[in-house]
């Protein structure tokens, strides 16, 4: 029987959907892809887009590389939306536990930097970061 490994990034989306420091700023919309019919003239968005990840050793530890992209009506709140999420999973994720496994290390990548999105008429405010989580498969 193989061992899966985890999904880092749902463990990511599930963590910062269920955060009160992040869902305290509104109505914060967490996911992998933005959807259709997203407004950034009026929608606050985050995704999570894993970008690398390596087995660290034999028990499945998984080293992901996340991509956090965070979106909002303003560079001001597209801002505190990415300072936000970064804080909570720098200071919060780290011994979390998910049904894909648990959250055994957190680091930054790259902090909040600004970034804006033009692929819409008016380029939207965006931030993003990157952090590096390891997530160990749950022991059975």
């Amino acid at each position: 029987m193989v061992t899966v490994p985890p999904d880092v990034e749902l463990v990511v989306v599930d963590f910062l959907r269920a955060d009160d420091d992040v869902t305290d700023l509104g109505t914060v919309h967490v996911s992998t892809a933005l959807p259709s019919t997203f407004n950034p003239a009026r929608d606050m968005y985050v995704t999570v887009t894993q970008t690398d990840s390596q087995m660290r050793n034999r028990r499945w530890t998984v080293d992901a590389a996340v991509d956090v992209n965070c979106w909002a009506p303003s560079r001001a709140d597209a801002s505190l939306l990415a300072r936000t999420c970064s804080a909570v999973l720098l200071q919060s994720l780290r011994g979390s536990s998910h049904a894909e496994g648990d959250v055994v290390n957190v680091e930054e990548q790259s902090g909040p930097q600004w970034l804006p999105d033009v692929n819409y008429p008016e380029p939207a405010s965006r931030f993003v970061f990157s952090v590096l989580v390891a997530v160990h498969p749950p022991r059975s």
